[in-house]
């Protein structure tokens, strides 16, 4: 017996296999194409605060300058270094099912982002403000809760004019 492709009905389970790892290899790859172009969005703001603080080193009139800038410059390293290293870790492992995320503090995360945003506001003229950072929680993944916080600040800084004013406030409705 013959299948509508001419295939004989003892081999269409084969087939079938081989189609299905055909679709999950696809579906893997594209994730995989995600997965490499949101790394790299997220590590354009980093890479320009290291720009500007190269820059900041280069032009530093005195030694004492010269050392603030090198220290600033060494922290930003690491702290790129332990972003780099979470992003490899979430490619290494399976995102979390949905529904199985824990309160995260949210001020603890969004004090890593805060040095390069303010170092952008400064480089782009803008005054940046924490006017109130409580501990708040929300039920989101760290890594979403991260890019969600990028994505904010860096549209405040994008949005903002030059001279312009950006305060941040984050606390809980239940604190008012």
């Amino acid at each position: 017996e013959r299948h509508a492709d001419n295939i004989p009905s003892e081999l269409q389970p084969f087939i079938d296999t081989i189609r299905n790892q055909f679709e999950e290899l696809e579906q893997a790859h594209n994730l995989n194409r995600r997965f490499v172009a949101n790394a790299a969005h997220q590590m354009r703001t980093p890479l320009t605060a290291l720009t500007l603080q190269t820059e900041q080193l280069h032009t530093a009139a005195t030694e004492a300058d010269r050392q603030k800038a090198l220290a600033a410059l060494r922290n930003s390293l690491a702290r790129h270094s332990r972003l780099l290293n979470s992003l490899l870790s979430f490619a290494r492992s399976e995102e979390p099912a949905a529904g199985h995320y824990l309160p995260l503090p949210l001020s603890d995360t969004l004090l890593t982002l805060l040095p390069d945003i303010a170092l952008l506001a400064e480089s782009r003229r803008q005054e940046f403000t924490v006017t109130r950072l409580e501990d708040a929680a929300a039920s989101l993944s760290e890594r979403d809760w991260r890019i969600l916080c990028q994505n904010l600040l860096e549209n405040a800084l994008k949005y903002t004019p030059e001279h312009g004013r950006i305060e941040l406030a984050i606390y809980s409705e239940k604190s008012e």
